[in-house]
């Protein structure tokens, strides 16, 4: 059961600091989720145990509904901040809604009444943060989309991210994403471009993981954990300093080649089952030694003495210390899908 809530007490700070940590008007921890979310080591900013939840992007099993409430209704010259991390799962069919709220259809609204939505889009595998609203009708002038995506994006099927987008109503230039802990103002906004003009404010919906028509293509393939909304100004600084990682050893350090021979290694668990690389590195299961970069077979695999097969895709990784002499090369690598 989703649990939703307003705040009272601040967020937990990722990181020690004399500022205090701004208090979200809604946040979202998944904390009774089975999926694992971000975790230490890696992730030190949360428990070795931390949760998170899926979206399985189909289009039949919609998002998370949340009921309206003041504290989820922003209008002009108010700063809305959206946080979240987000561990993609594949490359969704359309442009996936990580919370929007309004454009539900629900009876008694119209369609065009989309009061925020952070998305993501894709191309060729690398995502890109957004934020999109709906002005609201004036006189003289319709209701009009208005949409930003950050020029800059991160690479789908590579673990956890820390996106956060903000924007103030009102104020064109005012809008600003944070990736990773890099600042991000470079963007574009498309169909009606950027405008002063207040979103349209109504008792319709939010909902987290999906939006819109509520199908494939507005729906999250992957994870969401530690989802924030917050309201009033909110430090660039501060969002940058949310992300904290902590990169995995090198899969083969140089003091485990052995000198003049190649290293190889296999690996099972940990393999996803399909043409993508894993979050984390897999578990390597065999090690064994070779005389030359030239592999032809491989040793069969045995369970209780009984030849198995190996998990399909499974990990082929061969290291060695090579001397290149002194003047120009040209290496020729040749490979087939998912290949690093």
């Amino acid at each position: 059961m989703l649990r939703v809530w307003t705040l009272l007490l601040a967020l937990p700070c990722l990181l020690s600091s004399a500022e205090p940590d701004p208090v979200p008007v809604m946040r979202w921890s998944f904390s009774e989720e089975k999926d694992a979310g971000p975790r230490a080591p890696r992730y030190p900013g949360f428990p070795a145990d931390n949760t998170a939840r899926y979206f399985s992007g189909n289009g039949k099993e919609t998002g998370l509904r949340v009921p309206d409430s003041a504290e989820l209704r922003f209008d002009l010259k108010e700063r809305i901040t959206f946080e979240a991390w987000v561990r993609l799962d594949g490359e969704s069919a359309g442009a996936p809604y990580l919370l929007g709220k309004g454009r539900l259809r629900s009876p008694g609204f119209p369609e065009q009444n989309q009061s925020y939505a952070f998305r993501l889009q894709f191309n060729k595998g690398q995502a890109q943060v957004g934020f999109l609203f709906a002005s609201a009708a004036v006189a003289g002038k319709k209701s009009e989309w208005h949409r930003w995506w950050t020029k800059e994006s991160f690479a789908l099927n590579s673990g956890w991210h820390h996106i956060a987008v903000s924007y103030k109503y009102g104020s064109p230039t005012s809008v600003f994403a944070v990736v990773d802990g890099q600042l991000v103002k470079e963007g574009v906004w498309d169909m009606g471009g950027a405008t002063d003009r207040a979103p349209v404010v109504d008792a319709e919906d939010a909902m987290l993981g999906s939006g819109s028509t509520l199908t494939a293509s507005h729906s999250l393939h992957g994870w969401l954990d530690e989802v924030a909304l917050y309201r009033g100004d909110i430090s660039e600084e501060w969002l940058m300093r949310r992300y904290q990682f902590i990169p995995p050893p090198p899969a083969i350090s140089q003091k485990d080649v052995p000198a003049g021979r190649v290293l190889v290694q296999l690996a099972e668990e940990g393999m996803l089952p399909r043409n993508a690389w894993p979050a984390e590195p897999p578990k390597v299961a065999e090690e064994f030694q070779e005389d030359l970069f030239g592999f032809f077979d491989l040793p069969l695999k045995y369970e209780q003495g009984v030849r198995a097969d190996r998990h399909v895709p499974f990990l082929y990784r061969a290291a060695a210390q090579v001397t290149l002499p002194k003047g120009k090369h040209r290496l020729l690598l040749r490979a087939r899908g998912a290949t690093l």
